[in-house]
């Protein structure tokens, strides 16, 4: 398994975080549908594309399982960030 590097962005994250790219986002709402903790929902607010993209509402709630980005069927549209465990020597 690779190393952090001192100045990756991974290297900073406290805890899991999902982020959503609106611009990327349908709408479809399959993230929204499997998130076992109810960290996602659909916005108000509309892409250039007028589509009502998925945000995070509760995201204190992820737990970095990724089922959210598995679900979405847009490539690049959610990203998932989890810490890495160090490895024990």
């Amino acid at each position: 398994m690779p190393t952090e590097e001192k100045n990756s962005p991974l290297s900073t994250i406290k805890r899991p975080s999902v982020l959503i790219h609106a611009e990327q986002c349908k709408g479809c709402g399959r993230c929204v549908a499997v998130c076992p903790k109810g960290v996602l929902a659909l916005g108000t607010q509309h892409n250039r594309y007028g589509y009502r993209y998925a945000k995070p509402q509760n995201p204190d709630n992820c737990i970095g399982c990724g089922t959210c980005f598995y679900a979405c069927p847009e490539p690049g549209a959610v990203t998932v960030y989890r810490k890495e465990k160090k490895e024990d020597k």
